[in-house]
């Protein structure tokens, strides 16, 4: 009988270190972070986000802006399939662009919003401010314009600034840095969580 406590207490033994691995491994991969949000939103949509329509301004803007805000249009078109913009004379959004000196913003984006509990945008003016973005000691290629652009056209979808290698980063000099002009993964899950 001793013999059998004896395996008894060897096999209870070894199913307690089974079952304390397996609790250590289990809460190994379940403590591990899921995928990174790297986006932010005020929670704004477009309600009717197929049909929103955009206009550049051209009396306003330099060829180079007028060729930015064109490509990252683009850019965010073919980035997601939620919000489609199309160009037309009566628009949602408003692309512009200022000469200011006496602000530190590369591009800025206001919105025009109803009331909770709907949350929708209703219109939308997004400037490129050409002090900077026409100064070639800090916009020294197109891609920088195109993501200066880009970032303020995210805001334009609902999407709110985000630090790291995404698109919504605040900081040019940082999106440069990291190589950002396009929309990333990121940027794109956020739209997917705000219109799917």
């Amino acid at each position: 009988m001793s013999a059998h406590i004896s395996h008894l207490t060897k096999l209870i033994s070894k199913f307690y270190l089974i079952i304390l691995a397996a609790t250590l491994a289990l809460t190994t991969i379940f403590s591990i972070p899921s995928t990174a949000k790297a986006w932010a939103s005020d929670w704004y949509v477009w309600q009717y986000p197929t049909e929103v329509t955009y206009e550049i301004d051209y009396a306003s803007c330099a060829s180079q802006t007028e060729t930015s805000w064109s490509t990252c249009v683009s850019d965010w078109d073919n980035a997601q399939n939620y919000v489609d913009l199309s160009y037309y004379y009566i628009e949602d959004i408003l692309l512009t662009a200022t000469t200011n000196n006496g602000v530190a913003w590369h591009g800025i984006t206001t919105k025009t919003r109803t009331s909770p509990p709907n949350y929708y945008i209703t219109y939308a003016v997004s400037w490129l401010n050409e002090y900077y973005t026409e100064n070639p000691s800090i916009y020294d290629t197109a891609n920088k314009r195109r993501s200066t652009a880009g970032h303020e056209l995210g805001h334009t979808y609902g999407l709110s600034e985000y630090p790291g290698a995404v698109l919504m980063n605040t900081s040019p000099s940082e999106r440069f840095s990291y190589g950002i002009y396009v929309p990333q993964q990121d940027d794109i899950n956020g739209i997917t969580v705000l219109y799917y």
